[in-house]
């Protein structure tokens, strides 16, 4: 079950940097899909992800992003997420 839900996010990730793409902002896919990220999302869970789709709005903050839900499904499920590089 978790890495059905791992799986879930991660492709949620990947929707939401494409879907950022898509709008002109300066090719966060690129960088995010260069490497691993640990991923803390406000319920508490936390995880390292590489990066597919994603629906969260996507916001820079120095090494970091901060992705926030957009729909109540994915508020649910994950609330908002941190991403940072992971060391790995």
């Amino acid at each position: 079950m978790k890495i059905i839900r791992n799986t879930f996010h991660v492709l949620l990730i990947v929707t939401a940097v494409v879907g950022l793409n898509a709008c002109g902002a300066k090719d966060p896919v690129s960088e995010l899909q260069s490497k691993k990220w640990n991923v803390v999302a406000t319920n508490g869970e936390s995880y390292t992800a590489e990066f597919g789709p994603l629906v969260y709005e996507l916001e820079k903050n120095g090494h970091e992003y901060n992705l926030k839900a957009t729909t109540e499904t994915i508020k649910e499920k994950t609330g908002d997420l941190t991403l940072s590089p992971s060391k790995e």
